[in-house]
């Protein structure tokens, strides 16, 4: 008997069910007692097997078992028996016969691998959520790969960890998409890129898409999830993910169903901007609430501690502050105004101890000191600073 196959260490048996079970072989597989190494360009040739007959108007099952070493993703091989290569001799006859037709066994596949990426380009990586919400807002990017055969994509569960008081309610109901993405990676281009099945809600952190698409051999597929959101408040955030083994596909070449990825994706970070928490300072020498009718200068007129709220450091680079004038006073009566990081004692400015955080303003205009593109200063989530600003004025009228 010759088969051509593609593999090595292989056994022929003689098989009533279809499978190989070395457990029950005494009971139903018999080995015929031939084995081949190795196949030599593709053939098994099983020469000199004793002991089988084929009784007239009778069948027999032949099993052929093969060990195979380490194969990739997408090995193929296939059982081919082709015409007169299964050689008898008759009993009465005594004559050669030959087998008449040919077979060709189904293709045994090593299963495909799915890889997963996050496509970190497009509106996708911007890291705020606004806090009056959005529709179609981009929360994850996916690039999906087969590696070896094509795979069909049957699910994909993204997970959504919740920080800061964002919960399934803030979602709106049945407004989850996934799109197949034709264009801009990572943005959603309406009229361009195409949903793939129908919306689906947020539950318990999870939007468990059904799919059924599938993904060419050694090729890729780009798809990125949309959702609709409600107002919020500040500091509300999240972070999109997919867990290992929550996107399953099947191999179409090998049917075999349980293909998952392999790692953990993460997607950007998503959050509401945060707060800044403005109080006063009644403390040091801004506490006096006099001027004098001398002038004066480095005069501490107004002293306030900022800090930033829950969730989010803040860099600060501006600060416009306006001044109130009452009976007589007017801009032309102050100049050399400067602000300053109060860093020593609180309410009193302190030469070579508070941090200048810009140059100097020569005077107000209609009453604002607008300290723009100032020397930039972290303020660190929960955390404050105080701030203080001095002011030289001119000869000052009593009142």
């Amino acid at each position: 008997m010759i088969l051509s196959l593609l593999t090595q260490d292989s056994i022929l048996i003689i098989s009533i069910k279809g499978t190989y079970d070395l457990s029950d072989i005494d009971l139903s597989d018999i080995a015929l007692n031939v084995s081949q190494t190795k196949p030599t360009n593709g053939i098994l040739n099983f020469n000199n097997i004793s002991g089988f007959t084929l009784n007239e108007n009778s069948k027999t099952n032949l099993l052929l078992v093969i060990d195979h070493k380490q194969l990739n993703p997408g090995d193929r091989v296939q059982g081919i028996l082709k015409q007169n290569w299964i050689v008898g001799k008759g009993v009465d006859s005594t004559l050669t016969i030959t087998s008449i037709s040919n077979h060709y066994a189904h293709i045994k596949t090593v299963p495909g691998i799915l890889k997963v990426y996050h496509n970190n380009s497009g509106d996708v990586m911007n890291k705020y959520l606004l806090l009056s919400g959005e529709n179609l807002k981009e929360i994850v990017a996916l690039k999906l790969s087969a590696i070896g055969e094509p795979l069909i994509v049957q699910n994909i569960n993204l997970s959504i960890f919740y920080e800061y008081g964002f919960t399934d309610a803030n979602f709106q109901p049945n407004s989850a998409l996934l799109i197949n993405e034709n264009a801009n990676l990572g943005t959603y281009d309406a009229g361009i890129d195409t949903p793939l099945y129908d919306t689906k809600s947020v539950n318990n952190g999870i939007i468990p898409f059904v799919t059924s698409f599938t993904i060419s051999k050694n090729s890729s597929k780009n798809l990125i999830a949309l959702v609709d959101y409600n107002s919020i408040l500040n500091g509300y955030s999240f972070v999109p993910y997919i867990a290992t083994n929550k996107i399953k596909a099947k191999g179409q070449f090998s049917s075999f169903t349980n293909i998952f990825n392999k790692t953990n994706i993460t997607g950007i970070h998503k959050e509401a901007k945060g707060t800044i928490f403005v109080s006063g300072i009644t403390q040091g020498d801004y506490a006096l609430k006099y001027l004098t009718r001398e002038p004066e200068t480095n005069k501490e007129i107004f002293s306030i501690r900022i800090s930033a709220g829950l969730k989010e450091n803040i860099v600060v680079n501006s600060i416009k502050i306006s001044l109130n004038y009452f009976d007589g006073a007017t801009d032309s009566d102050f100049t050399n105004a400067k602000l300053f990081i109060d860093r020593g004692i609180i309410g009193t400015y302190e030469t070579g101890i508070d941090t200048k955080l810009l140059g100097i303003i020569n005077k107000p205009i209609s009453g604002i000191l607008n300290f723009n593109s100032i020397k930039p200063f972290t303020l660190n989530e929960l955390s404050a600073t105080n701030l203080l600003l001095i002011i030289s004025h001119k000869q000052m009228s009593s009142g």
